[in-house]
């Protein structure tokens, strides 16, 4: 066989892999697979939170909550009145839980909040502050007993989120211990992104990390 006659045959194989390639992609259910696609156009392919907004939010929140939306991820919002305790995710992805750094600050010390907090499973949940007074979700924290760490072995008190950075999130990551037995470990994220794009990438990238 010429050399000329094998390239047509196998630019041939090619065509045809590539259509059968694309009819197993359209057999897929539409909004999933627009929703890897519009992931993996942004950089993210397969890195798809869902994201829960709690409180009242800023020009800049508002912002970041559209971006999420862009990139294909749920949002929902919820005002105090409306957060119940027991809280669980309903999915396999990772949830994140975003507050504006000012509203938690002013109400850190409302009980329905307190009560949302300490009854997160935080191995399965990321709580974020967003904007503003951020350093106030680890003051939460301290004060409801779930990041006691926040006092030094001198009696100091020391806010990782002290600066009050852009973002400022916590979480748990599951550890097992030689005999089978499981702990959980404090994450924490802090981090001033310059842009909105930024701030996702940094959460999303975060939320993944085991």
């Amino acid at each position: 066989m010429k050399v000329s006659n094998i390239f047509v045959v196998l630019l041939v194989i090619q065509v045809l892999l590539i259509a059968g390639l694309y009819n197993v992609l359209t057999a897929l259910d539409g909004d999933e697979y627009d929703r890897e696609r519009i992931a993996y156009q942004n950089g993210l392919t397969g890195y798809l939170v869902d994201v829960v907004v709690v409180g009242d939010t800023s020009d800049f929140v508002d912002s970041l909550i559209d971006t999420f939306v862009a990139r294909g991820m749920d949002v929902d919002r919820y005002d105090l009145d409306n957060v119940v305790e027991g809280f669980q995710p309903s999915g396999e992805r990772p949830v994140v839980i975003i507050f504006y750094g000012d509203w938690l600050a002013s109400n850190m010390q409302d009980p329905g909040l307190r009560g949302f907090i300490t009854s997160l499973p935080l191995h399965k949940v990321s709580l974020v502050a967003v904007d503003g007074n951020t350093s106030s979700l680890f003051d939460l924290l301290y004060e409801v007993g779930i990041y006691t760490d926040i006092v030094a072995e001198d009696g100091v008190k020391r806010n990782p989120a002290h600066f009050n950075p852009v973002v400022a999130g916590y979480r748990h990551i599951t550890g097992v211990m030689p005999n089978g037995s499981i702990y959980y470990y404090p994450s924490i994220l802090v981090s001033n992104p310059s842009s909105v794009d930024g701030v996702v990438n940094v959460i999303v990238e975060w939320a993944y990390e085991r």
